[in-house]
């Protein structure tokens, strides 16, 4: 039995419609697990930063009860420098709850009139958001946007 030969192909020989679509399909898989996991990677460092905030804004609650006696009640002017800080880089705190991502906070940490504190801190790039309520001792992160 002999075998064979098939003619060499000529240069303007391509690819068929089937091997196409396949590499189609191929890709269009992949970047359908790409995409997600590309945005999630870009929004990670404002939440990164909202968490930072979030963080020292407990460090110095906690340093200040430490060496003095409870918050006042209202606004607490003890870390402006921090939020202050914060919004400098585009982090948003609040003593009332986002609306949106988009929403503006007030820069304030605001105090209950037991010395409690009460504070949401936010990215609006970023996807989560903090929030913390020392007088139930709740913390939460969340995804609402």
């Amino acid at each position: 039995m002999t075998r064979q030969r098939h003619p060499p192909r000529s240069p303007t020989d391509g690819f068929t419609l089937i091997e196409m679509l396949l590499i189609m399909a191929i890709m269009g898989v992949l970047a359908a697990i790409m995409i997600p996991s590309f945005l999630e990677t870009r929004r990670r460092p404002y939440d990164t930063a909202s968490q930072a905030c979030h963080h020292t804004i407990l460090v110095q609650l906690t340093e200040y009860r430490v060496g003095s006696q409870p918050v006042p009640p209202g606004p607490v002017t003890q870390f402006r420098d921090v939020a202050r800080q914060c919004t400098t880089n585009g982090v948003q705190i609040s003593s009332v709850a986002p609306t949106q991502p988009t929403a503006a906070g007030n820069a304030e940490v605001t105090a209950t009139a037991d010395g409690d504190l009460e504070f949401w801190v936010w990215h609006p790039q970023g996807r989560h958001i903090y929030y913390t309520n020392t007088q139930t001792g709740d913390q939460l992160t969340a995804t609402p946007f």
